[in-house]
């Protein structure tokens, strides 16, 4: 591997590292439903990316007396990014910091005004103030476990580029490989990332371990939904995404990597809503001895995967998204194991959150329907031929149009017992 791959590979390595720190930080203004930090740490963050990547590629301090060596412009491109990576993690890290700190400082005042209007009556005791202050030190603790455990969810999450990396892997499958995760990290952000943090704050907000319960089983519904129609019907748009986006070259390789990705929609859904319960009814010391045991053996498992059908399979990229997919489910059944064993998660869960009869017959026509048109009419395969967009357009409209319809009539009751219970709470505060 050149040593611009390298130099950028480890540059975007030490951005998640610095991103994670404000890990914490991110943990409690979300507890204190203070989202508008959030939404200025994205926007601070992305501008501090736009910035340094234009700075990198402008023509302020580019030799253009080599501007006809690729080399050269490969090089500055690379660098560009992932020093724009950096950028953006060390303005977003600040920023979440900056509000922790900012918010902390007004909570620990109105507190201590508090205290002093205790001092001058008779109605608090003793006890009342030692438990205020235990509960205190207790949030702090399980704040601070939680970067801990984040930089062990670095290696799970991030263990395909540390694969990479040892596997000494070509330039093609890591451009593969690169493009399919940035596009897939753009779904789960506007899809799967909403779910995730509606299920946090109403876990939060759930007084007792019944209603988490109840609430998980309609947060879970919706995220199995999703990972259900993208694992069966993702795949068959994979090749034309990759055509209109990156063009013939980028098809023909990522193709296989982008068909993985689809089907690995499915146990991202489920573990980042399983991982919110189980944060929710653990205490600090089973999240300390079990939940780290999980991250760090399913790490493993991921990295191991990852570097085996990277090196000897035939697969290329594909082959670490297929990793990080056994991993997810070995995490997944993990957790969920203990939390039917201790009582915290009933044993039929899975099985009451599976999308309706009429919503898998639909889902199952789809996906035989779009089968039968991979074979033209003159028994040409279409996997030979170059995808059209009109096309494109009018089978995924027809397939959306059928599962909006199958969404609307058996599953609009789940949508709505997620939503109408997250907007009761935002009325309430």
């Amino acid at each position: 591997m050149k040593a611009s791959y390298r130099i950028s590979l480890v540059s975007c390595v030490c951005a998640a590292l610095i991103e994670l720190t404000s890990e914490p930080h991110y943990v409690w203004l979300q507890k204190k439903q203070l989202f508008g930090s959030r939404v200025m740490a994205e926007t601070v963050g992305t501008f501090a990316r736009t910035a340094v990547l234009f700075y990198h590629l402008s023509s302020s301090h580019i030799d253009y007396s080599t501007i006809l060596s690729k080399e050269k412009r490969k090089t500055n491109v690379l660098f560009a990014f992932a020093f724009a990576q950096v950028g953006q993690s060390c303005a977003t890290s600040a920023v979440y910091a900056a509000s922790y700190y900012l918010y902390r400082k007004r909570d620990d005042d109105v507190r201590k005004k508090q205290k002093k209007r205790r001092k001058g009556t008779k109605t608090t005791t003793d006890g009342k103030k030692e438990r205020s202050d235990d509960d205190e030190k207790k949030q702090r603790l399980l704040i601070d476990s939680f970067l801990y455990q984040s930089y062990l969810k670095l290696a799970l999450a991030e263990g395909e580029k540390f694969a990479l990396i040892v596997a000494n892997s070509e330039d093609t499958v890591m451009g593969v490989f690169g493009l399919v995760s940035n596009l897939g990290s753009l779904f789960v952000r506007l899809v799967l990332q909403p779910f995730e943090e509606i299920a946090f704050v109403t876990f939060a907000a759930s007084a007792t371990k019944e209603k988490k319960k109840e609430k998980l089983g309609d947060i879970l519904s919706i995220g199995v939904l999703v990972g259900t129609i993208a694992f069966f019907v993702g795949p068959f748009f994979a090749k034309d995404v990759m055509y209109f986006l990156y063009g013939k070259k980028w098809m023909e390789d990522g193709t296989e990597t982008l068909q993985a990705y689809a089907r690995l929609i499915l146990p991202l859904s489920i573990n980042g809503i399983v991982e919110g319960f189980a944060h929710a009814v653990m205490n600090e010391r089973e999240i300390k001895k079990h939940g780290n045991a999980w991250l760090v053996s399913c790490s493993f498992v991921n990295c191991a995967l990852g570097f085996s059908l990277l090196k000897y399979s035939r697969i290329g990229a594909a082959g670490l998204v297929y990793g990080n997919f056994i991993s997810l489910m070995m995490r997944i059944y993990l957790t969920s194991r203990f939390l039917i064993r201790t009582g915290k998660l009933s044993s039929t869960i899975f099985r009451e959150t599976l999308p309706k009869p009429g919503t898998l017959v639909t889902v199952a026509a789809c996906t035989f329907a779009l089968t039968a048109i991979k074979d033209d009419t003159n028994g040409r395969k279409t996997a030979e031929m170059t995808p059209n967009f009109k096309h494109t357009v009018v089978t995924g409209g027809s397939v959306a149009v059928a599962l909006l319809i199958a969404l609307f009539v058996w599953e609009q009751d789940r949508f709505r017992n997620v939503f109408s219970s997250t907007n009761s709470k935002r009325k309430r505060n």
